[in-house]
């Protein structure tokens, strides 16, 4: 409710009497006075000024009301001039407000905020050290007693969810992947959904050697595991380690072989004991019930030509004279190979009459002793079991000798005899010094006084050649003629 009061100042002294003006607004039972104003339009500040003002104003129009119901301005309100006089602490003014102290100051003090209407100094809600519009719009929180942050306008003890506590006392909001956070808006704590949280971070899938767990929280695999499904089943491990049953192992238990490349150890065949592989003859040691080890195989009893070697848990070959035999030397035959005698004072197996010296051995000087061919040679005639007649590849026979790689100027070739793959190295063509096959055109390295022309070794070169003119260059190094795309320009 406004109302326009207009009255004379009553005042002793040289202030003499004057017209004033004021606007007057009531709220709550209580009367407040603004825009006071001289009749020359000057605004008045003196509140004690218009207080006596009003006290005089107002007894001087009650006693000459009772008389002759005059003295105020024809627009003036008699009934609010006296719920004024009923309620008012002191006159307020426009951009004033009333303190606890019955002071018009332009600020409220710390605690306190200004309330627009009623123009006075309210105390701010107690978690509030200072606040703005009303009680519970907080702008600093109250610290003293208790640890309190400010979040739109209210003070808490902790900040709600997706905000974190920063060090000017508020709460921040946490960056957009956090669904909490804390000291800063990058270090989550937990994420929102869809995200896994890895070292305070949020991913869309947890980092090599990490796994994701019921709450989304990445963790480590178990040690020298890089992919795992949980803490105790790894899929695949760090080099050097092998998978073993969801675990990673440096080497592999007895029952299993170490498959490097797979990077886990694989079941052998169940009948080893140990392998290197997964197959019946991939054994390395044999179990009790099939205890003899013979060419990778694990058998109840050596097969014949072969002895048990009881230090080595194998069985091994006997002499090449004897069916069967007690140990590797010629002297521990017990039986012979066919066609072969026993001789009771040498103890060996040996050649009479017509017979043969069984494959891989070669007859000695004395006409009755068969000795082994050395191990690269398919068969040998002596006088040494390194005169060998025929090699099996990957040994090649070079000069009654095996050998792996065929010299220079010869080849690696192969023939089938017998079911058996014979090597032998052949002569390279005269016109090479190295080559890959018997023909003229096989070399890849001309003999001495040839020259390379594409994939032929010849005598001279094209026209041009050492000069480098024409269509070819000579290229010492190789003792090659290239065709030179730059001569031919020059010769055009």
């Amino acid at each position: 409710m406004l109302q326009i009061l207009k009255f004379k100042q009553y005042a002793h002294g040289d202030r003499g009497n004057k017209m004033m003006s004021a606007l007057i607004r009531k709220h709550q039972g209580h009367t407040f006075i603004s825009e006071i104003k001289t009749d020359k339009g000057q605004q008045v500040t003196d509140t004690k000024l218009i207080a006596d003002a009003f006290q005089a104003f107002y007894q001087g129009l009650y006693n000459l009301n009772k008389k002759t119901g005059t003295g105020l301005e024809d627009d003036t309100d008699t009934e609010l001039m006296n719920s004024f006089l009923n309620s008012v602490d002191l006159p307020t003014l426009e951009g004033y407000y009333l303190d606890e102290e019955n002071q018009c100051v332009p600020s409220c003090p710390q605690g306190f905020f200004g309330d627009l209407f009623t123009q006075t100094c309210e105390k701010c809600s107690v978690t509030c050290e200072s606040c703005a519009g009303s009680i519970e719009n907080c702008l600093k929180c109250n610290t003293k007693d208790q640890n309190l942050f400010l979040h739109e306008g209210r003070c808490l003890f902790d900040c709600p969810e997706g905000y974190f506590e920063n060090i000017k006392g508020s709460c921040e909001t946490c960056e957009g992947s956090c669904w909490t956070c804390e000291g800063s808006k990058m270090n989550c704590l937990s994420c929102v959904d869809g995200l896994y949280l890895e070292n305070n971070k949020c991913l869309p899938n947890c980092s090599l050697s990490y796994y994701p767990d019921e709450e989304g929280i990445c963790k480590h695999c178990p040690a020298h595991c890089t992919v795992c499904a949980d803490e105790k089943t790894c899929l695949e491990c760090s080099y050097l380690y092998l998978l073993f049953n969801g675990t990673c192992k440096a080497t592999c238990p007895d029952g299993y072989y170490e498959d490097l490349d797979a990077g886990r150890c694989i079941s052998c065949h169940n009948s080893c004991e140990t392998c290197s592989g997964t197959s019946d003859d991939d054994c390395e040691t044999c179990p009790s019930a099939n205890p003899k080890l013979y060419q990778g195989k694990c058998l109840t009893r050596c097969p014949s030509e072969t002895f048990y070697n009881y230090a080595l848990s194998e069985c091994q070959e006997c002499h090449r004279t004897c069916a069967k035999c007690s140990g590797p030397q010629p002297t521990d035959c017990t039986q012979c190979q066919s066609q072969l005698t026993l001789d009771q004072d040498s103890e060996m197996c040996g050649v009479q009459g017509d017979a043969k010296c069984p494959p891989q051995t070669f007859l000695e000087d004395d006409l009755f002793t068969c000795s082994t061919c050395d191990k690269t040679c398919e068969s040998c005639d002596g006088p040494t079991a390194e005169n060998c007649l025929t090699c099996s590849v990957p040994f090649y026979l070079y000069k009654n000798t095996c050998v792996k790689q065929c010299p220079s100027g010869t080849y690696n070739t192969s023939e089938e005899a017998d079911g058996m793959k014979l090597g032998f190295c052949s002569a390279c063509h005269q016109v090479c010094t190295t080559c890959h096959g018997g023909s003229a055109k096989d070399c890849d390295i001309c003999a001495a006084g040839y020259y390379k022309l594409l994939h032929l070794c010849i005598l001279h070169c094209p026209p041009g050649g050492k000069s480098c003119e024409g269509l070819y260059k000579f290229e010492q190094a190789h003792k090659e003629c290239k065709f030179s795309l730059s001569h031919s320009l020059i010769d055009g």
